[in-house]
């Protein structure tokens, strides 16, 4: 399989989440192990790129730190739609590092609450699906955009 058929396999897992789970369940475990697939999702397309990259030449090996991975994809890609789609990734990490308190649970307003630069900040079923838009949209450009069709085996 290529990095890309992984990546659509995250989404296709977190469409499933927050179509299915999270309609039924309404739990702020399901918005985080949403946010977790689209984690895997970035992982999978940044190891494209740096593979990618290191097919070309154009870095010697692949750093395994995700922070050192995104300085490397933004210094080979000068590209905003990426470097945006990074800071997102980054925003996620962030997110899954920190301790949030649920709320409204079993709702439909359910709400995973956290601090973040000492801003309060929530993800919720609305935000989520944004999320979710944003994700479907990036995947297809970097379809269309680069080549990262490249077994990952």
């Amino acid at each position: 399989m290529s990095f890309i058929d992984d990546a659509r396999g995250e989404l296709k897992r977190a469409d499933h989440q927050i179509f299915v789970s999270l309609k039924y369940t309404r739990t702020a475990d399901v918005l985080r192990n949403i946010i977790e697939r689209f984690v895997a999702c970035y992982d999978y397309l940044i190891e494209g790129f740096l593979v990618k990259a290191e097919q070309e030449g154009k870095v010697d090996s692949i750093p395994a730190s995700p922070v050192v991975r995104v300085k490397d994809v933004r210094r080979l890609y000068e590209d905003s739609i990426l470097h945006t789609a990074l800071e997102r990734y980054l925003f996620f990490r962030r997110v899954m590092n920190s301790t949030y308190e649920a709320i409204n649970e079993y709702r439909r307003h359910v709400a995973m609450v956290f601090e973040m630069d000492s801003v309060e900040s929530q993800i919720n079923i609305d935000n989520i699906s944004e999320y979710y838009e944003e994700m479907k949209e990036f995947l297809k450009y970097v379809e269309e955009t680069y080549d990262l069709d490249i077994d990952n085996d």
